[in-house]
């Protein structure tokens, strides 16, 4: 009987998380480190707070300097991946442009915010 309630609590406690943030992961601030594939997966407001547009893995982007003909025009900068560990998220992205580059933008969950605290 015990099993059976404690089962039953384990939904209702666990079922809220997955509805409010169905589109994406999140993983619980504890030492759990959850790897995220694809822009559709981050938390939202992660990637406004970026203040960029950005392509998702395997899309195309505007990887040098010249500048493509084509309409749209690809971004500049291109998602990799991204890790959460504990209450920080590290997003790693490609930036395009003179210098090819990889950087990394972290974050941090704050009241339930992720704040950006660091992009290079």
């Amino acid at each position: 009987m015990a099993t059976k309630i404690a089962a039953h609590l384990a939904i209702i406690i666990i079922l809220p998380c997955h509805i409010a943030g169905a589109a994406s992961l999140v993983a619980p601030c504890d030492d759990t480190i959850l790897t995220i594939n694809r822009k559709a997966e981050l938390p939202p407001g992660v990637l406004s707070t970026l203040g960029f547009e950005m392509a998702d893995r395997d899309e195309p982007f505007q990887k040098t300097d010249v500048i493509l003909q084509e309409e749209p025009r690809p971004p500049f900068y291109r998602f990799m991946s991204a890790q959460q560990m504990s209450c920080r998220l590290y997003v790693n992205y490609e930036r395009g442009g003179r210098g090819y580059g990889q950087d990394t933008a972290l974050f941090e969950l704050i009241d339930s915010r992720w704040i950006l605290r660091r992009a290079r």
